[in-house]
């Protein structure tokens, strides 16, 4: 029997192989993106992002347009879906 970690793990596994299978490649437009109250992605570290709509998030990862992959050390982020359409009517992502 797996644990919650595990499981947990798996899940997040299962999301990033999606994520390069059928995501979508945004460019950062704004310096600064505020996903939330604390938590913001800079365009000199990740000017490109691949995201995923599931549900009610929006899964979002840095996305090396050149390699065309996903970074190793790539965090993985999510964000509702009304903050993302936010994002993207001020115009601070665009999608490629």
């Amino acid at each position: 029997m797996k644990t919650y970690r595990q499981l947990k793990e798996d899940l997040w596994d299962d999301i990033q192989k999606n994520i390069e299978k059928k995501g979508e490649v945004y460019e950062l437009v704004a310096n600064t993106v505020m996903l939330s109250k604390w938590t913001g992605i800079r365009k000199t570290v990740a000017p490109h992002i691949r995201a995923l709509k599931m549900g009610n998030k929006v899964y979002i990862m840095r996305w090396d347009i050149k390699k065309k992959q996903i970074p190793n050390r790539s965090i993985m982020e999510s964000v509702d879906l009304k903050v993302w359409k936010k994002l993207i009517s001020n115009k601070e992502i665009k999608k490629i």
